[in-house]
């Protein structure tokens, strides 16, 4: 198959997967995506890991209505909650305490129904599956190294738990600090802390609910960051390799150039396939992370000294956690980005490609340029909105500003 600049890539026939292919595709899985696959496995229950050749299509049938109600039921509770948030966001003062917790727990709210979505949109479209068999493809017969996925698995299991945390903490926040926010008439603005399903009594039900939530939001960014840090990793062995390559003058031979132009089109086409699928994740993780980053801040400059010590409590873990994803020692996709660049530095300070007559390498090593140059690999999720963590790294420097606007601006009424 031509490609533009001269770079080709061999068109095989299609094979039946072998024995040796999927026990490699069950290896790489569980590499890249550790227990959080079998999480997904038991949260949506059709999702299955095996050969896709094997399933019948009565069975898929199945597998798909049944996830379609499970995706139903599991949605109805969290819309449920966004709307009774919302809705006590019409009685409640602006830029007071209650409003700054009130907002950022309806956008984590909205978050878990993106997370959900995403979860089945993924599973739906075989994903894992699909994501595996091309990744083994570019890498060939490579064995998975253990040490880098379990560093990345561990660092988001803490992360999961961290989460999690930080809601079940507000829920015990809210039961023991309710009589202080709701039963005191200058703090009945605080409705948002009352039970959605009436009495106070029933606010087990909204710890369920708000568990849900809350996990359903920690795996999905857990599963993308399986995905961004597996590809940020084998884009880099492959600029060691190209480095290596250059240092011993082969990106001179246009043969060999243009295998490396292949192999870094294969790398960019999966994660562009790869990325499309978290678009809308990423776009509602940057607004909840962003607002909800910069209001749980404002409730401690704001109010350290007079509220409760269990709220403060409540409101530093949101603060630690969004901190610690930021942090936290996991690829991510500024990094890939990054990586990309540092192929098209290569190319281009590598002074044999440019300095032959024959001027076929040359032509590859642009088109390589260009590929990095105009292609959008990076997650989106609407045509006009792009969103990557460089910039929600940048955006951190608004948060001192808006948080003295709100504290400016903000009501004697909690």
């Amino acid at each position: 198959m031509g490609l533009p600049g001269g770079i080709t890539v061999e068109k095989l026939p299609l094979e039946q997967m072998t024995f040796d292919d999927v026990d490699a595709q069950n290896r790489w899985r569980f590499y890249i995506f550790g227990p959080y696959y079998k999480l997904l496995q038991g949260t949506l229950i059709t999702v299955k890991s095996v050969n896709p050749l094997k399933t019948s299509p009565s069975k898929a049938k199945i597998q798909k209505l049944f996830g379609v109600f499970l995706l139903i039921a599991g949605l109805i509770p969290l819309f449920f909650r966004v709307g009774f948030l919302f809705s006590k966001m019409n009685v409640t003062t602006m830029f007071s305490l209650n409003w700054a917790i009130n907002l950022f727990f309806a956008l984590l709210a909205m978050h878990s129904i993106a997370s959900l979505v995403t979860l089945h949109t993924l599973a739906g479209a075989n994903f894992f599956n699909v994501f595996v068999e091309r990744f083994v493809g570019i890498v060939k017969n490579k064995d998975p190294e253990k040490a880098p996925h379990l560093k990345t698995h561990v660092f988001l299991g803490i992360f999961m738990l961290f989460y999690i945390f930080a809601h079940m903490f507000y829920c015990l926040e809210n039961t023991y600090d309710y009589d202080h926010f709701v039963t005191n008439v200058k703090n009945s603005s605080a409705l948002y802390r009352d039970s959605m399903f009436g009495s106070q009594s029933l606010f087990f039900l909204d710890t369920a609910v708000i568990f849900w939530g809350a996990f359903v939001s920690a795996l999905a960014l857990a599963l993308f960051n399986c995905v961004t840090s597996t590809l940020t990793t084998e884009y880099t062995n492959f600029n060691n390799d190209l480095s290596e390559a250059a240092k011993n003058g082969q990106l001179a031979h246009a043969d060999l150039l243009n295998g490396y132009g292949t192999r870094q089109q294969q790398l960019i086409d999966l994660a562009h396939f790869a990325f499309a699928h978290f678009g809308l994740l990423v776009t509602i993780s940057f607004i909840a992370g962003l607002v909800t980053h910069c209001l749980a801040n404002f409730v401690m400059r704001s109010y350290a000294e007079t509220i409760p010590g269990l709220l403060k409590v409540s409101a530093v873990t949101f603060i630690l956690g969004s901190l610690f994803m930021l942090l936290a020692d996991v690829k991510r996709v500024s990094d890939f980005a990054h990586a990309v660049d540092t192929t098209k530095n290569t190319i281009l300070l590598e002074r044999s490609i440019y300095a032959q007559n024959d001027q076929s390498a040359a032509v590859i090593g642009n088109s390589i340029i260009l590929r990095i140059a105009h292609t959008h690999f990076l997650p989106t999720a609407f045509k006009s909105f792009k969103i990557n963590e460089k910039f929600f790294q940048r955006a951190f420097l608004i948060f001192p500003f808006a948080i003295e606007f709100l504290h400016a601006h903000r009501r004697d009424l909690p």
